[in-house]
């Protein structure tokens, strides 16, 4: 089990249920399936309360009014990777490695880098 935790600034009067989901999204989780939220002063065991609409987090707002922080908790599936059922094929022909004369020359005492002749100070 992996706990992230992530500070968001709401504002009570225009805070809605689908917020919850974009602050998830914002945190890489696009599986979520339950929001809750803790009740101040109470453990996890017994303070998680359901977080289902606009109503139910009216009522949570009104329970955190004194309060500065709600943590919000939620409940999300595992991310399944897309597999690719053919193989990815960027070239048709095997390639040869670069070697270090492939590379481009890169000096700031060069005049123009691909001839060497024009070397400043030479």
């Amino acid at each position: 089990m992996s706990i992230t935790t992530t500070a968001y600034v709401i504002y009570v009067d225009c805070f809605s249920f689908w917020e919850l989901g974009y602050m998830a999204k914002e945190m890489g989780y696009h599986n979520v399936s339950k929001f809750f939220y803790k009740v101040p002063k109470m453990d996890l065991d017994k303070g998680l309360r359901l977080l289902y609409n606009d109503s139910s987090c009216v009522d949570m707002i009104k329970q955190f009014e004194s309060s500065d922080i709600i943590e919000i908790y939620f409940e999300h599936g595992v991310e399944v990777p897309t597999v690719l059922n053919e193989p990815l094929c960027l070239t048709s022909a095997p390639q040869p490695a670069p070697t270090t004369a492939d590379l481009p020359i890169v000096n700031e005492n060069f005049i123009n880098d691909n001839d060497e002749t024009k070397r400043l100070g030479q």
